[in-house]
Order: C-alpha cells, then sequence, then structure tokens
C-alpha cells in the first residue's frame, strides 16, 4: 500500500510539476534556438549592410517550407524514444538519429524502464543531457585537432563510418528484440515492405524537396506501421 501511494506521489510530481517546467523551458530554448539562427545574418545586414534583397530571402524560404513534412516526420518518428524532454534537448543539440537516439534506449534499458512509461522518461532525459555535455567536449576537441586527428586515419575506417547509422539502428533492434521478439519480426517485415514500395516509385508522389524523393516516408511509415499493429495486438491481448 506504501509504495502504491508512493507511485501515485510520483506519478503526480510528474505530471503537474516535471512537465510542465519541461514544456516552459523547452519552448523557451527552442525557440531561442530559432532566433540564434538568425543572428548572424541580422548582425551582417545592421552592422555591415549586407543585404541579399527581398526575392533571394522569399526564395530561401520557399525552399525550405518543401522541407516541413521532414521537420514533422522526424518529431513523429523520434518522439516515442526520446519522450517530451529528450525531444526538446535532441531538436537544439542536434545527431539525432545517429546519437540522441541510441543514447536514449541504452539509458532506458540501463535503467530497466518500460518504454512509453514516465519512468523511461526521466532515463531518457539523463542519457540526452549527458550525451549532450559530452558531445560538446568531444566536438570542441575535434574542432580543434580536427585535422591532425583526421589525417591519422586510415581510410578504411573513415569509409567504415558511413555504416554507423545502420549499425546503431541495427543494434536499438536487437536491444528491443529480446523483449519483444513477435514485434520485432513485425516492425522488420513492415520496414521491408515500406522498403520495397518506396523503391517501385509509388510513394514519389508525396512532398518532399525539390529534386529529391520522399525518404522520411521510409522511417515515418515503418514506425507508424509497426505502432498500429501493435496497438491492434495489444487490444486483442496478444502477447508480444
Amino acid at each position: 500500500m506504501e509504495e502504491k501511494n508512493m507511485n501515485i506521489e510520483h506519478s503526480e510530481c510528474y505530471e503537474k510539476e516535471f512537465l510542465p517546467y519541461i514544456y516552459k523551458w523547452g519552448a523557451i530554448t527552442n525557440y531561442a534556438a530559432v532566433a540564434c539562427s538568425f543572428l548572424l545574418a541580422i548582425v551582417l545586414w545592421v552592422k555591415f549592410g549586407v543585404f541579399p534583397g527581398v526575392a533571394a530571402i522569399a526564395a530561401a524560404c520557399a525552399l525550405r517550407c518543401n522541407v516541413v513534412i521532414t521537420w514533422i516526420s522526424n518529431t513523429i518518428s523520434y518522439f516515442p524514444v526520446l519522450g517530451a524532454p529528450g525531444t526538446f534537448m535532441s531538436f537544439v543539440a542536434g545527431n539525432i538519429s545517429n546519437l540522441r537516439v541510441p543514447v536514449s534506449a541504452a539509458a532506458q534499458e540501463a535503467g530497466g524502464a518500460e518504454p512509453g512509461t514516465e519512468k523511461s522518461a526521466i532515463f531518457s532525459t539523463i542519457g540526452i543531457a549527458m550525451s549532450v555535455i559530452v558531445n560538446l567536449v568531444t566536438i570542441t576537441l575535434g574542432a580543434i585537432l580536427g585535422a591532425a586527428l583526421l589525417s591519422q586515419i586510415p581510410e578504411s575506417v573513415l569509409n567504415a563510418i558511413n555504416m554507423l547509422v545502420p549499425a546503431l539502428f541495427g543494434s536499438l533492434l536487437a536491444q528491443f528484440a529480446l523483449n519483444r521478439q513477435k514485434l520485432a519480426c513485425i516492425a522488420v517485415v513492415i520496414g521491408y515492405g515500406v522498403r520495397l514500395i518506396y523503391n517501385t516509385g509509388a510513394l514519389d508522389w508525396l512532398p518532399a524537396p525539390a529534386g529529391t524523393r520522399p525518404s522520411y516516408i521510409l522511417i515515418l511509415g515503418s514506425i507508424l506501421g509497426t505502432m498500429a499493429v501493435a496497438k491492434i495486438l495489444f487490444d486483442k491481448k496478444v502477447k508480444l
């Protein structure tokens, strides 16, 4: 009974104190990041009188509007793993697919947290926060010593780095498959099916930046498809 009351207390603290705090400062920091993105351009305009013209700015805005669907799909795709706090941090810090998502998943696994729970969101927050700090340190060192270090790395190693992201996602699948074997198989089948359909060009009618194909549908379709099937099977009380 005491443990149940404690869990209720923790849940209320999470809902009434933690999340409002996160949404408040998450919005502030993300809007501040957007404002800072224009800071250099404003300085060049105000201080040095460098202005590209209204036509050039309008053309640039029109070009970026083409990728709005990608921003939306990335948010939907990564939110189930990152959680609300992790999403705010990740979309400012960057390196979402190749760093933040694996770190978040590893932190939840290490903490024994069930995905989608309040506990998993806390572990995700801690893991991503630490990754941002470590990432900042390593990027700073890389910026200072980058040229010297890269010149010493064999070309074969540099080529292998291109396989880093697929390897990370493969390891994530293996990690979650240990607890959800049936769902993992379903995810693989859906992902492979989406890839086959994408390769036929049947999805090229979807919006995408000029000169590109809607590659975002590969991740979005796989995730939403797996979530839909999992929800159906869960409602039918099928053990996954």
